[in-house]
């Protein structure tokens, strides 16, 4: 279920979430969301205990991924997340290992 807020005009700002999937496939986060175009930016976790980074312009582009050891599968895993968001570059901690570090442009 998605919860937006389309009220704050945010550029550069750095989040932390505390993420567990209690039912269904996948969670994550959206941001940098233009209601009117439907461009935005995912990070997301599965239950696999894989990671994206998805950029949606029209088409969903993977940015980034990876499954690495310290994202645990299966519901009900706790998953501290924290993404700094630039004008220009997307940073994303799982845990406290980095995932990413990735040059973007919408």
């Amino acid at each position: 279920m998605p919860c937006t807020d389309s009220a704050d005009n945010f550029s550069d700002f750095v989040f932390e979430v505390q993420m567990k999937i209690i039912q269904g496939d996948i969670g994550g986060i959206v941001f940098r969301g233009n209601f009117t175009t439907g461009n935005s930016y995912y990070v997301k976790i599965n239950q696999n205990g894989e990671y994206f980074l998805d950029q949606q312009i029209g088409t969903t582009n993977v940015l980034a991924s990876g499954h690495p050891p310290y994202i645990h599968a299966g519901l009900n895993q706790a998953h501290p997340h924290i993404s700094e968001v630039g004008s220009r570059r997307v940073a994303s901690t799982i845990g406290s290992e980095w995932c990413f570090s990735k040059v973007v442009t919408l």
